[in-house]
């Protein structure tokens, strides 16, 4: 009887996972570059954080670091398809803490332009 149940838990598990994997959406990506509105900026060896929020909540570190150059490049996976996020990058650098505008993207999308307007 034991053997029984166990067999139809694993059989019933495997089926939830063929049906989750089939219905859950894939993780797209979003990609562009930071800019600083000028070459050479004060902050040139900081890091760039890129943080992500959908309508209604608070902005979070998506995972993506990037270089605080001029027309460094950042890749986020993680953004679901057809969702709108609002996007901005935050610049660290010795203490010193300043964040571009933000912009709305519906995923997937590349070509994003973060911009940092003032230091």
């Amino acid at each position: 009887m034991r053997w029984w149940i166990t067999l139809c838990l694993l059989i019933g598990g495997i089926g939830v996972a063929l049906l989750w994997n089939k219905y859950l959406p894939q993780p797209v990506t979003v990609s562009g570059t930071i800019h600083f509105g000028k070459k050479n900026h004060p902050y040139s060896q900081g890091t760039v954080y890129i943080l992500s929020r959908q309508k209604g909540m608070h902005f979070q570190e998506s995972g993506v670091i990037t270089q605080a150059q001029e027309g460094a490049q950042w890749r986020w996976e993680r953004a679901l398809p057809g969702q709108q996020y609002d996007l901005k990058a935050q610049l660290r650098s010795d203490g010193y803490t300043t964040e571009s505008a933000v912009i709305r993207v519906t995923a997937p999308q590349s070509g994003v332009k973060l911009l940092f307007k003032s230091f």
